[in-house]
């Protein structure tokens, strides 16, 4: 299971990656909305996975998390310089 939960996460880890290089400020966009996703992936865990040892309000808790993680990562993409990592 735990394979599992880590192959959900590549997108995450590899979004981040390529779009660092490419703009900081089209990164936090990226992973902000993926962050986001993920939100809504919460919500819907125990229609792909049965973990009985997840409390009922363990998927609410994490998707409001989330989504104001993601939020602010998107907020923030309006307030930093367009850096690129490349040139570093």
């Amino acid at each position: 299971m735990g394979v599992k939960e880590m192959l959900y996460g590549v997108p995450f880890i590899v979004a981040g990656l390529v779009f660092a290089f490419v703009s900081v400020r089209q990164s936090a966009v990226v992973v902000g909305a993926f962050w986001i996703l993920h939100a809504l992936y919460d919500l819907t865990h125990h229609q792909f996975f049965t973990n009985a040892g997840v409390p009922d309000w363990y998927p609410v808790f994490c998707f409001s998390v989330d989504v104001v993680v993601g939020a602010y990562l998107l907020w923030l993409s309006r307030r930093i310089s367009n850096a690129n990592l490349r040139l570093a």
